[in-house]
């Protein structure tokens, strides 16, 4: 603390008669309130640096970085104030030419749990989520109707995947949706329901 007391903080308190601990606390805020103005500078960088990298990727075209943008000014995380217009406009980008693809158990197989459900769904298929875009398998959910779960996935190849469900003896198909905004974060934001 010898230097905050020699600093021109320490040496205009001690003029104006304050005691030694009035010194070091005025010392102490003042670092406080320059460690805090550098955090947020610090944070400023971190958040125009993750907006500069997410941009960059979703101008190329990468629909992962379009949702991370999306729930970033959704959420207002990653340093990104929250901005629900600007939200919107990554969720319009997000759902273009996406499919809901919902399908359920058949043939005796009744899974209790989603991880069963996907278990068996991986039999027949081999589509999955794209490294840079939704692929062919996306956000999986089960979801309890009738006394038994169905599944359904967001994907891009909608016509692949009713292809694998209908070779699969354990899987019905029932239905394929576009996929709005509102079905989006509707099915996004469900939680997974299982039997058990």
């Amino acid at each position: 603390m010898a230097r905050c007391a020699d600093s021109a903080i320490g040496v205009a308190t001690r003029r104006r008669g304050f005691a030694p601990r009035t010194v070091k606390l005025a010392c102490l805020l003042v670092a406080a309130g320059v460690t805090a103005a550098l955090a947020g500078d610090s944070a400023k960088e971190d958040e125009n640096r993750y907006l500069a990298e997410q941009l960059a990727l979703a101008k190329q075209g990468n629909v992962w970085a379009k949702y991370e943008l999306y729930t970033a000014y959704r959420n207002g995380t990653h340093g990104v104030k929250a901005d629900l217009r600007q939200a919107d406009h990554w969720l319009g980008e997000i759902v273009h030419g996406l499919h809901l693809v919902t399908f359920a158990p058949a043939g005796g197989f009744r899974p209790s749990t989603p991880r069963e459900f996907l278990a068996k769904f991986k039999e027949c298929s081999s589509l999955q989520s794209g490294r840079d875009r939704i692929g062919g398998a996306s956000f999986f959910r089960t979801k309890l109707q009738g006394g038994q779960l169905i599944g359904s996935f967001i994907t891009e190849t909608p016509d692949r995947m009713i292809a694998d469900i209908k070779r699969n003896p354990s899987l019905v198909f029932l239905w394929r949706t576009e996929v709005t905004p509102g079905i989006f974060v509707m099915h996004e934001t469900s939680k997974q329901q299982s039997l058990k």
